[in-house]
Order: C-alpha cells, then structure tokens, then sequence
C-alpha cells in the first residue's frame, strides 16, 4: 500500500533566505529550478525537491512556527490523481485539514499531495509557489 506514495518536496521556512539559497545552490550543489521571489525550488537528481520560504511568504507557515525563526513547512507526498483523491477525501473525513489542499498529521505537522504524472511518474509542473501552500 505505501509504495504508491512517494515523498516529492521537503519545504523550509529560511531564517535568512538569500544565505540559506547561496548554501543549497552553492554549497551543496543543487539544481535551482523555480525562483519566485521570496520562494525558490532546488531539485534533486532523485526527483525530490527542496523548497524555501522567506519568512515573510507563507503567513500560516509563520503561524504555526511561531515564536521560531525557521524549521520545516510541510511535507509534500505524490501519488497518483486518484490515489491522491482517496487520500485526501479520507483525510477530510477524519479532519485533518488544515487550509485548502493542505492537512495536519497527528503532531499537528502540515503535509500536502501533488499529483504525479502517469507516465514518467514525476511531479506535475506547478506554474508559481502559491498553488498549493
């Protein structure tokens, strides 16, 4: 049952944004594909993305994490549109949404779905930062 789910994006909240973009860029070495601003996207040669809020671009994140500087987002899972649906539809049922798309887990960590294309098995392309946080 869980190989169908796979985890797509970790998503950090940067107490210094422009430092934390030059270290995961520079440093470390991955592959900067989406720059929103006050939001950016790495992506890894596994598939899996890293994303990075400036402080001031989600303010639920900064509700949530509140009084700290920085920490984690959300956890982003894909799975397929309907694997997705099922999902989601049972996560309603046994309220855990938190807004929108997005859910909470059983400490209150918030996690959100994308769907993952049927033939390559990667991520749908999403068009800004804000499709879904």
């Amino acid at each position: 049952m869980g190989y169908d789910v796979t985890i797509d994006g970790i998503v950090l909240v940067a107490s210094n944004f422009a430092e934390q973009v030059s270290f995961y860029r520079d440093e470390v070495g991955l592959a900067l594909v989406d720059d929103w601003g006050d939001a950016v996207r790495f992506q890894a040669s596994n598939g899996v993305s890293l994303t990075l809020f400036a402080r001031g671009h989600d303010v639920r994140s900064n509700q949530r994490l509140d009084p700290a500087a920085h920490g984690l987002s959300h956890l982003e899972f894909g799975a397929s549109r309907q694997r997705r649906a099922g999902l989601e539809a049972r996560l309603l049922n046994a309220g855990r949404q938190s807004h929108r798309d997005n859910f909470i887990d059983a400490d209150g960590q918030l996690l959100h779905f994308v769907t993952l294309l049927p033939e390559d098995g990667k991520p749908s392309t999403r068009s800004s930062a804000t499709d879904h946080y």
